[in-house]
């Protein structure tokens, strides 16, 4: 974090800026020498913790550090998230009244809120898909794809993957099906305790007009038992995510 006397707000005017994330397997975030995000005077950081319920928590020892750099001027960074459906229906064994999509949607209202039914539409819709398109996929597994315009430009940081528990596989591409298609990120065996920050072996940068690529799979087989329910994308590890996310540093 660059705190500059008299710098300017952030570029992003009045939109929030993720600063980092954590997840399993983690380790703390570290900028390359001369990068950095700025902060302006007035600026706060607003921490977000999932707990579990199942049981009764450990005690709790979550810290948060910070590295500033007073004075010194930085390259900006960007961190922009990449998502695609997470659809996947009861197998065709599989019975019970939580197999109904519907009634998991009204559970998530209840447990985390009324936007988080209309989180699953709204990623449908964003990717062109509809419920149907995932019906077919009852034999335990599933899988999810979404293209989206780059939100981004710059050279590349870092990427991340994250699903859940039930997560197979994961990959993110940049300009799939061009000539100058990149896999980024591709994790042919997800394990939701290994979730890292890849850094790039060479150089690559995003430019106007490039598109990602986000590709999930699940296997229900990896969390067996329990009460049977389609799953949809939600908060709880027990649902399922399918996310992405990129962190460049502004060039040129």
């Amino acid at each position: 974090v660059s705190t500059e006397a008299g710098a300017p707000a952030p570029s992003n005017g009045a939109r929030t800026t993720q600063v980092s994330a954590w997840a399993p397997g983690q380790a703390p975030t570290s900028y390359p020498d001369g990068v950095g995000l700025r902060a302006a005077p007035g600026d706060f950081f607003l921490i977000q913790i999932h707990y579990h319920v199942d049981h009764p928590p450990p005690p709790d020892r979550s810290a948060f550090a910070l590295q500033i750099s007073a004075g010194a001027p930085l390259a900006d960074v960007t961190t922009a998230q990449y998502i695609a459906p997470a659809e996947i229906p009861c197998a065709a064994d599989q019975q019970g009244p939580l197999c109904d999509r519907n009634a998991v949607l009204a559970q998530l209202g209840e447990r985390f809120g009324p936007s988080a039914p209309l989180l699953p539409f709204g990623i449908l819709t964003a990717c062109g898909h509809t419920v149907d398109d995932y019906a077919s996929m009852t034999d335990g597994t599933a899988r999810s794809s979404c293209t989206q315009p780059a939100g981004q430009t710059g050279e590349i940081l870092w990427v991340m993957g994250h699903e859940h528990e039930i997560g197979a596989s994961f990959r993110l591409t940049v300009n799939a099906g061009r000539p100058d298609e990149r896999i980024l990120l591709d994790i042919p065996r997800w394990a939701f305790d290994w979730q890292l920050v890849y850094r790039p072996r060479e150089k690559v940068e995003l430019k106007p007009g490039d598109t990602i690529t986000i590709e999930c799979s699940w296997d229900r087989s990896l969390r067996p038992g329990g009460t049977p329910r389609y799953v949809t994308w939600a908060e709880g590890t027990g649902d399922e995510m399918c996310l992405g996310i990129i962190t460049t540093r502004a060039t040129g």
